[in-house]
This record gives structure tokens, C-alpha cells and sequence, in this order.
């Protein structure tokens, strides 16, 4: 089996409940003693024999897939059944196939987590191609003094999926040496715009066209934390409309960003840039989380043709709103208060990096509007090269 997988992720959800990747529920109607998230998953702790908890899906296929796996730590001796259910889009109609967890592990540890395979075969009736969801039910340990943590629920096989997902519940440490844990994401361009290169993700573009590929990581992220790229960007030249980026992306009005290039005509007047300097567009799109009135950004300068680590480290202040910090090289650049926060947000934060030919980055002294297409004037492509991602939660 490969190590491609979808995995439910673990939101707080003001109802009560949390959303997968989905945009579906993982819920308990109450049933469970505890029912919380914490920094290794959803803790529940089972309330009596009818407690329950369940999460649906919308229909997705699954059936490129082979297993499916479900990651938990629960208490010495616990034993309980998982139902898959599948159905039809329009009617809504289905079949439930059940299997026992003590057919697949042991729980004699109540401090390590297991993993459930459970074979698609094991679950007869069970379409893959029309999952609706999963339910967990017939705990045999009970009592708060007894809680069980839900690390990941995922289908696994050996195809690579098209919409690749993981929730990150932890720690991220990527040396972005392959593109097994990224996605495609471009705008215009695409995979022929980046390569791994020397164990490095090495990317490309014509100065001249109107491209913008980027690279996500496999999943959302909803907790606060340190989000850090390690890249080595080259002095660019007047008329360079690239962009090197790493940013953070919810919503258009709930991003932040590293933009890095040349910088417009007149912002590198105003900062007196040197040849070798880069102008960093630090931003914060809407800190009101839905409108560009509130757009926050400052505009610093850094060297090119050198390594530099960027990180946004995102905390949350007493009102629950987000507080965002910029780091280049490890000093402080700028602070940006917002006035949302993670509850407003459905699924968490993608993070990406990119090298996007923007116009107005390079933009020439009196150039307010996109001036259209380029002439190719036949010049060597841009380049950035990421050599690592890094998130560390808080």
C-alpha cells in the first residue's frame, strides 16, 4: 500500500460537534461523557452502552482505495464496532456493513495509539465509491476515568488521489525533497513549472507569461502555530513581475501572505532598495476576515541571491481573534491583528508556496493597472528554490 491518504480532520465546530475534510459532521448527539479537541485529536470518553459518534461524507468516492484506517488510543480492553455506510447521491439510499475492532488490534496500552486496516472485502455490502459514513458505537469501556483520543480516520491504497487531504492534528517537518506531500494548485502553469532538483522543490517560469503555479500542502491546518519555508530566492531586475511566495490560505479575504520580488518602482524609491535587495510584501488580505477595506500590509526590504527562512506564526488572543507575526531570517518584520479567529473558519488554513508572475510587484513608475499581456522578449526563466516546510503547533 502507498502512503497516500485521506484523512478526516478534527475542527471545532460551534454546534458542538467538528468537520472533516468533507465539510461534513463528526458528531455524538451527545452521547459521550467527554467530547473535546485537544492538540493529538477529538477525546471522548464513552457515557453508557447507547453512546455513539459518527462522521458523513457526501457521497465521495473512495473506490480507487483498499482500507479503511482508523488511527486511535483507547483504553486497555476496549472493544467496539465501526459501520460503514454508503448510498446513492440523489435518493440517499444505502447498505451498512459492520466489523468488530477487536478482529484488528488490541488495546493493552491506554498511553499508545492503534490503527485499524479494515479491507474493504471485510466489509461486505460496503460500495467504496459511494461512502456516507462512518460510525463508531458498542463501546465496551466506559466512564470519563476511560477517555479514548480519535487521531485520523483515512482510505488508503494504491492509487494516488486527486483531492489529497490530510488534517494535521501535529507537528509538520517537510524537506520538500519529493512531491509526495504537495498538490497542484496553479492558477495558469502548472507541473511543468516545478521539479525536484538535488533533493529541493526548484521553481520555473518564463518572465513573460502569465502564470502562477503553486503547491499546497496535503492539508488544512486549524490550530495556531509556526508555519516556517526555508527558500532561496535570486536578485531579480527591473521589469521581473515574479513573485516567490509562502502563504497561508482559508478564504480570499482570510490569507496571509509572503509576496517577494522587485518590488514596484515606487516602493523600492520609497525604501531606497539596493540592486541586491528583494521588497517583501508582508500581508494580511482582510483583518476583518470579508472585506479589502481592512487589507494590513507592510513592505520591507531582504537580500537576494541568499537562503532565507520566512515564517507567520499565528496566535490567539484573549477575544479569540488571531494574532499574526512575519519573520525573515528569525526577526520580527511585522504584527497584524485580526478580528476573527478560529472559529470563523469552516476547515483551517492551506498552506502553499508559489512563483507567480504578478504585474503589479514589478510594476514601472506610474503603472497603477494591470497592462495586459507581456511581448516575450526570449529572456531565461525565473527560479525559486524551497528547501523545507515547517509548521509547529501550539
Amino acid at each position: 500500500m502507498s502512503n497516500n491518504v485521506i484523512s478526516s480532520p478534527i475542527v471545532y465546530y460551534e454546534a458542538g460537534n467538528f468537520l472533516n475534510v468533507f465539510g461534513g459532521e463528526i458528531a455524538c448527539d451527545r452521547t459521550m461523557e467527554v467530547w473535546r479537541s485537544t492538540k493529538h485529536g477529538l477525546e471522548f470518553a464513552v457515557r453508557d452502552k447507547d453512546s455513539y459518534m459518527y462522521t458523513y461524507s457526501f457521497c465521495e468516492d473512495f473506490s480507487r482505495q483498499a482500507e479503511l484506517l482508523v488511527r486511535l488510543t483507547a483504553p486497555v480492553g476496549a472493544v467496539f464496532t465501526i459501520t460503514a455506510e454508503s448510498g446513492d447521491k440523489k435518493l440517499g439510499l444505502g447498505s451498512k456493513a459492520s466489523v468488530d475492532s477487536s478482529k484488528y488490534v488490541t488495546f493493552d496500552d491506554n498511553a499508545t495509539s492503534r490503527t485499524l486496516r479494515i479491507p474493504f472485502s471485510d466489509l461486505t455490502g460496503f460500495h467504496p465509491a459511494k461512502l456516507t459514513g462512518v460510525t463508531f458505537n458498542q463501546f465496551s469501556v466506559f466512564g470519563d476515568r476511560h477517555p479514548y483520543t480519535l487521531h485520523e480516520i483515512s482510505f488508503d491504497g494504491p492509487e494516488h488521489l486527486t483531492f489529497y487531504d490530510l488534517f494535521q492534528t501535529g507537528a509538520v517537518s517537510d524537506d520538500m525533497s519529493s512531491l509526495n506531500n504537495w498538490v497542484d494548485a496553479s492558477q495558469g502553469g502548472g507541473p511543468e513549472n516545478y521539479r525536484v532538483e538535488d533533493g529541493k522543490m526548484v521553481f520555473s517560469v518564463d518572465p513573460d507569461a502569465a502564470v502562477r503555479p503553486k503547491l499546497r500542502y496535503k492539508g488544512y491546518f486549524g490550530q495556531p502555530g509556526r508555519h516556517e519555508w526555508r527558500v532561496y530566492i535570486p536578485t531579480r531586475v527591473r521589469g521581473d513581475i515574479v513573485s516567490a511566495s509562502g502563504f497561508l490560505y482559508a478564504t480570499d479575504y482570510k490569507e496571509f501572505d509572503f509576496e517577494i520580488g522587485y518590488g514596484a518602482a515606487d516602493v523600492r524609491a520609497s525604501l531606497n532598495a539596493q540592486p541586491d535587495d528583494l521588497v517583501a510584501y508582508l500581508t494580511t488580505q482582510a483583518t476583518d476576515g470579508s472585506s479589502w477595506a481592512s487589507t494590513d500590509q507592510r513592505k520591507v526590504l531582504m537580500k537576494g541571491n541568499k537562503w532565507s527562512d520566512l515564517a507567520l506564526d499565528l496566535s490567539v488572543d484573549e477575544r479569540g481573534h488571531y494574532v499574526v507575526r512575519w519573520y525573515i531570517d528569525g526577526i520580527l518584520q511585522f504584527t497584524s491583528q485580526q478580528r476573527w479567529g478560529p472559529k470563523d473558519l469552516d476547515r483551517g488554513f492551506r498552506s502553499l508556496v508559489s512563483l507567480e508572475n504578478l504585474w503589479w510587484i514589478g510594476a514601472e513608475e506610474g503603472v497603477t493597472e494591470n497592462p495586459g499581456p507581456r511581448r516575450n522578449r526570449g529572456r531565461p526563466p525565473n527560479t525559486a528554490t524551497f528547501a523545507s516546510y515547517t509548521f509547529v503547533p501550539r
